[in-house]
């Protein structure tokens, strides 16, 4: 082992030395960055020379400078840098090449038909053609077309597949061959004029127009309806019409103006009167109309002659009126009568009537009998009514018990159900009988609150009867009490509970006789209310001490005091011991005289005070003390 340590202590010797020899120099580092492709750092460099020795070498931080993207063609490139020491290299990224796209084009008659190779990519131009196709050439057809009067004629060539179109062999338009007719002025049917046309097409042309002849109307004296004139337009009652007059050369009606015209007169109205007589609701009036035409007019009106109604005693229901609301036994009804003129139904007041309330049929339902108190129930037997009477019977009929077995037993405060022998019903127990009384014993076996103890009062709980109907409650299980929280005594000997405020003397504070001065409660400091014990209020004394051997109970229900016997619990108040000696008292109280103790404490000392206010019910108290003494007994009420 020792050889392996000497073996590498002088590798490292030389190591150190070897260093040293290559160097020979402290290092200083550049500011200046020098790295790699894949570290930077800070080299050593003293008067111009570097040595192997860096400092802050690092892995590059590599950054995106830059980038080109890459097209179908040309290549692209991504630059990235160090974000430390500036280092930058450039990544070449491959041409993407085209992605292409071919689509066929058909030839037509002047162009060759190929297949269209294009790219894909946006803002990629390139295009080329292949698979080309000859072109088709027109499939030409021809038409002449002959020359009319107006328009050459030529020879027109067309393709069958495109818009192509020419024309050749062009002719001049052939000109009109004119032909003329003269026809004279003969009389007023029509006028005289040269008559152009042309042989070969329906070229028209008319001049030298000459007006023809005036009419030569049939006059009003000799002329004959349907014969010499026409009505152009029928006279009414309030326009005038026209006649129309023939010509009697040319046995026509022309329109010229008026020279052929004559105006009829209007006819005027042909009145006729209609009376309309006056209905119940609506007013009479003379209706004037006109035979000729849709004239209309009105006169002479006249008011509505109003509903009729028979409302006597002779009218009939169903005929002469109807029951609108049916009475009832306590609401009133109402009658709606037909009118005797036009058989509506009456709708305001004038054409009704009351009917009176027709008052309850009352009929007996239920006899008295021992199960509804002697009472006679009765309702009213008319349809829909529920109107029931429950009326004295002037009886008294009480059930008789069937068995002396009740069907429900009897509570603590309730009587027992029994069955009625007479109407099988079941009714409580009458008061005072021999059967199913309520017993008057509480059974506390439900828990309704919880009190918890005070330094003053014991807590306790609250316990229900059981029995439904029953309300009384018992207070058990009472509790320990709490502790006073007792201020430091006075220097009369007085404490105070800070919780309940009661103040007590504690005359195991210090020796406290008879006549010496005491605080008698007033709380103040110093006391304002001196006195002795003698001064306490309700203050008793047993008429002599009594001894007390120690460790042997002794056991206080009675105690002979100035007075006589009292019970130690009677009226409460404080039980103040005070010993001839120094000693420790043991003192147990007791709610029941065979129970358990419901609170032991200990005081040392020549007295001992126990607060009879906190306990409920005290029934003895048992003292032991650990040395033989004359004890004087106080109580104060």
């Amino acid at each position: 082992m020792k050889k392996l340590i000497v073996i590498a202590m002088s590798i490292l010797c030389m190591l150190v030395l070897i260093a040293l020899a290559s160097c020979g120099h402290e290092h200083s580092f550049k500011t200046e960055w020098d790295g790699d492709d894949t570290n930077h750092w800070h080299s050593c460099n003293v008067d111009g020379e570097e040595c192997a020795e860096v400092s802050d070498k690092a892995a590059h931080t590599i950054q995106t400078k830059s980038e080109t993207a890459a097209t179908c063609t040309a290549k692209g490139s991504k630059v990235e840098n160090c974000t430390v020491c500036g280092y930058e290299k450039t990544t070449e990224i491959a041409a993407l090449g085209h992605d292409y796209n071919e689509e066929a084009v058909a030839p037509t008659c002047t162009e060759e038909g190929y297949t269209n190779v294009t790219c894909k990519r946006e803002g990629c131009e390139y295009s080329e053609k292949k698979d080309t196709v000859p072109m088709l050439n027109h499939d030409l057809q021809e038409n002449v077309v002959v020359p009319t009067c107006d328009e050459a004629g030529y020879t027109s060539i067309t393709c069958t597949r495109c818009d192509y179109s020419e024309t050749k062999n062009p002719t001049q338009a052939l000109g009109h061959d004119f032909k003329e007719e003269k026809i004279e002025v003969v009389d007023c049917k029509a006028d005289g004029k040269t008559v152009v046309t042309c042989t070969r097409c329906d070229y028209l042309e008319e001049k030298d127009i000459v007006p023809a002849l005036p009419h030569t109307y049939y006059k009003e004296a000799d002329a004959e309806k349907g014969t010499h004139y026409r009505v152009s337009k029928d006279p009414t009652c309030e326009e005038a019409g026209e006649k129309m007059y023939k010509c009697q050369v040319c046995e026509r009606y022309p329109i010229d103006g008026t020279n052929n015209l004559e105006e009829i007169p209007a006819l005027g109205h042909d009145y006729k009167d209609t009376v309309i007589a006056p209905s119940c609701t609506v007013g009479g009036v003379t209706e004037v109309s006109c035979s000729r035409c849709d004239y209309y007019g009105t006169k002479d009106p006249t008011n509505a002659a109003g509903h009729k109604y028979n409302m006597t005693d002779t009218a009939v229901e169903n005929e002469d009126y109807v029951i609108s609301i049916a009475p009832s036994c306590e609401e009133k009804g109402e009658r709606t009568y037909y009118c005797t003129e036009c058989d509506a139904l009456a709708e305001d007041a004038n054409g009704k009537s009351e009917i009176e309330a027709l008052g309850h049929n009352m009929i007996v339902v239920v006899e008295p009998w021992c199960g509804n108190e002697a009472q006679i129930e009765k309702m009213c037997d008319r349809p829909d009514c529920l109107h029931t009477t429950k009326e004295p019977s002037g009886q008294v009929i009480k059930h008789e018990y069937a068995s002396a077995e009740p069907v429900v037993a009897p509570t603590c405060v309730k009587n027992g159900m029994f069955l009625c022998k007479n109407c099988e019903n079941e009714f409580e127990a009458y008061e005072g009988d021999e059967y199913g009384q309520a017993t008057g014993n509480h059974i506390y076996s439900v828990s309704v609150d919880d009190v918890p103890s005070t330094c003053s009062k014991p807590g306790y709980t609250v316990y229900g009867c059981s029995a439904g109907e029953c309300d009384t409650t018992e207070n058990r299980d009472y509790k320990e009490l709490a502790a006073h929280t007792l201020s430091e005594a006075t220097d009369r000997g007085v404490v105070t509970c800070q919780v309940c405020n009661n103040s007590y003397v504690d005359i195991t504070a210090e020796k406290t006789t008879e006549s010496d001065k005491i605080c008698l409660g007033c709380g103040n400091d110093p006391c304002t209310c001196e006195g002795t014990i003698a001064d306490l209020e309700g203050f008793i004394e047993p008429k002599e001490p009594f001894a007390i051997t120690a460790g042997t109970p002794l056991e206080m229900q009675e105690i002979e005091l100035s007075t006589g016997k009292t019970p130690i619990a009677i009226g409460g108040g404080i039980i103040v011991l005070y010993s001839d000696v120094e000693t420790t008292f043991t003192v147990a109280i007791y709610d029941s005289v065979d129970g358990e103790a419901i609170k032991t404490f200990e005081v040392s000392g020549q007295g001992a005070m126990v607060d009879l206010y906190q306990y409920l019910t005290v029934c003895k108290v048992v003292i032991t003390a650990t040395n033989d003494s004359s004890v004087s007994f106080y109580k104060v009420m």
